[in-house]
């Protein structure tokens, strides 16, 4: 896995995968790009400061 982050638009992306890109699907703040047969290959997550410390939280209080 690689990623890259834009530290200007405060986006985050995780490369998952190898390929072209079709499309995306997107909740909230995630976006996850898919092949032309469905198998996700990056998740693009905007505001990613925030968003991530959301996603941690949710794992750490799940966790005890």
């Amino acid at each position: 896995m690689m990623y890259r982050y834009d530290q200007n638009t405060d986006v985050l992306v995780l490369i998952i995968g190898k390929g072209r890109l079709d499309f995306g699907h997107q909740s909230g703040n995630i976006i996850v790009h898919h092949d032309k047969a469905g198998t996700p290959l990056e998740i693009e997550i905007l505001d990613a400061k925030k968003t991530t410390m959301k996603i941690l939280s949710t794992i750490i209080e799940g966790s005890f």
